[in-house]
């Protein structure tokens, strides 16, 4: 009589993933939750190296893995390259509200510059 192989449970195939590949998960899902807080305590300098460490140990895993685990691997390093371009996107419409701000303010000064001169009859 043939015995048949016990079912593998996602568990188990997820016990059976490199270390390396579940910190290199980990140090992205660090990177999204980094790009939430849009605190000045958490900077581009903290920001990138956490993502380029967890997008090049999928991309080793990547090359040395086989079957789902290297599937998820590319499916994490195309999630950073979304997350990067996201989080540019919004970096670049605040920095457009920062200038519009900085010109409003401008435009503010010029105004009350006119007016003082104007005042004072120059």
């Amino acid at each position: 009589m043939e015995e048949t192989a016990p079912k593998q449970t996602v568990w188990d195939a997820l016990k059976a993933f490199s270390p390396a590949t579940g910190l290199g998960f980990v140090l992205l899902v660090l990177f999204l939750v980094f790009c939430n807080i849009d605190t000045t305590a958490v900077r581009w300098w903290l920001m990138l190296p956490l993502a380029a460490a967890g997008c090049a140990l999928l991309l080793w895993r990547r090359k040395r893995a086989a079957g789902i685990e290297a599937r998820l691997c590319a499916i994490g390093i195309g999630l950073f390259l979304a997350l990067v371009v996201l989080r540019d996107i919004g970096l670049s419409r605040k920095l457009a509200e920062l200038l519009d701000t900085v010109e409003q303010y401008k435009t503010e000064v010029g105004q009350m510059t006119s007016e003082i001169n104007r005042f004072f009859g120059r």
